[in-house]
């Protein structure tokens, strides 16, 4: 019961926190580059890779387009100074996530259980950082969608680019889940 009194002022605090380090990390390169989007930060973060021959961007509209190709026309690597900024900014960034998945979607198409793999390891995140109560809302999914559907397979992982142990995430979610499941009426 002492959850569920703490709770909203968790939820209050854990956003509040959130915001701030977001902030923090987003005010580092804004202060450093202003009028530069984090996209741009990243692309000259790769120009100064020496064995890099093709960067592929992926871009959903036309200001993506001309903002990647402002940034490629200037060819400006980063310099040694902002290189140290974007590992600070990337040290904030990653202590906020548990799982930094880039929702490419690889994982998905060959999951049994045909589950929306990067949506749920959104909600792992959410968890990890503010609590297990935040996965109640995954109680509104199908019993078949939910992690506990996971069969373990380790297909998932064999396509994610950066090989993330999902089953493993899935099944953490699973035991986080249960004191939110309603016992069975006999």
């Amino acid at each position: 019961m002492r959850h569920s009194r703490r709770r909203e002022p968790d939820r209050r605090k854990d956003e509040k926190r959130r915001r701030h380090r977001l902030r923090h990390s987003g005010v580092l390169f804004q202060a450093a580059g202003p009028g530069r989007s984090l996209a741009s930060w990243a692309m000259r973060w790769v120009l100064r890779l020496d064995n890099v021959q093709t960067v592929l961007s992926g871009m959903g509209d036309l200001s993506q387009v001309e903002e990647n190709l402002k940034t490629f026309d200037e060819c400006a690597p980063l310099t040694d100074e902002e290189r140290r900024l974007t590992e600070q900014a990337a040290k904030i960034e990653r202590d906020e996530l548990t799982v930094a998945c880039t929702e490419c979607r690889y994982c998905c198409p060959n999951c049994p259980a045909e589950l929306d793999i990067p949506a749920l390891i959104r909600s792992y995140n959410e968890a990890k950082i503010g609590g297990a109560w935040r996965l109640r809302k995954l109680m509104d999914l199908p019993a078949d969608k939910r992690p506990s559907a996971c069969v373990g397979c380790g297909s998932c992982t064999a396509h994610c680019p950066q090989s993330f142990g999902i089953p493993s995430y899935m099944s953490e979610m699973a035991e986080m889940m249960r004191p939110f499941e309603k016992p069975a009426a006999n």
